[in-house]
């Protein structure tokens, strides 16, 4: 062992002797739903399309939307509904 360690020969012998390792590559393919699950945290809050949608409606068509649906979002609460 200490005649790879000094000579330079040796221990070009002894790397070449050894075999590469082959990496295997696994291709995983995920659904948008475990992808969502796997996100998800107690940071995270997934938010349906639909009511991002519905936050970049005009205010009027918000309310108009949020009396209709029932909506009961932070937007709705923001910007009360008339009685």
């Amino acid at each position: 062992m200490t005649k790879i360690l000094t000579d330079p020969k040796a221990l070009l012998d002894a790397l070449i002797q050894l075999k590469p390792r082959k990496k295997e590559k696994e291709t995983i393919i995920l659904t948008v739903e475990e992808t969502v699950e796997i996100l998800k945290g107690p940071n995270v809050i997934v938010v349906p399309p639909l009511l991002h949608q519905l936050e970049q409606m005009p205010p009027e068509l918000r309310q108009f939307y949020g009396r209709e649906g029932g909506l009961k979002s932070s937007e709705a609460k923001t910007h009360p509904q008339p009685n």
